[in-house]
């Protein structure tokens, strides 16, 4: 299956129960978002082109998308998680996510053992797993209901299939 670039990177991940509801791009957002960078980019393509080339069309197609994203956020993900924003650095998206509860109320460890878990979706979504691939990765930063920060994971690689 190809996935073509932008839409790969306009969709919302989301870990938590309300993880079916999330809506994917829209045809007309992806190709708004591949106009902008001056059209799509496909995993074949990238052996074809300058490791230059790929990075600078993935910055591109990250900063187009993290426009198209916040427009819509913040957006409630479940019970307890809030999407706040989405920023965009280079190749890299990240997340940024609140929750309603604060950091004294988390367990001890349970952040460090959510962790595998997130990242395992990450690299078990075909589409976010090409997206990494071709250099890009994603950064979700989860803050308490009083700003304080719980933690960050980074997503720039996955098991070989």
């Amino acid at each position: 299956m190809r996935y073509g670039l932008p839409a790969l990177l306009l969709v919302l991940p989301a870990f938590g129960p309300a993880a079916a509801q999330e809506p994917s791009a829209t045809a007309d957002e992806a190709a708004q978002v591949a106009a902008a960078c001056g059209g799509e980019l496909y995993p074949d393509d990238v052996a074809k082109m300058s490791k230059a080339a790929v990075s600078a069309k993935l910055a591109c197609f990250t900063r187009e998308s993290a426009k198209k994203m916040n427009a819509t956020l913040p957006k409630q993900i479940d019970e307890t998680t809030r999407l706040e924003s989405v920023s965009p650095q280079g190749t890299q998206l990240t997340y940024h996510y609140r929750v309603s509860f604060a950091l004294a109320d988390l367990k001890p460890g349970a952040f460090d053992a959510f962790k595998p878990s997130v990242a395992a979706k990450v690299c078990n979504a075909a589409d976010m797993k090409a997206v990494i691939g071709m250099g890009g990765s994603y950064r979700y930063e989860w803050i308490d209901k009083n700003g304080a920060a719980i933690g960050s994971l980074l997503v720039s690689s996955c098991p070989s299939s």
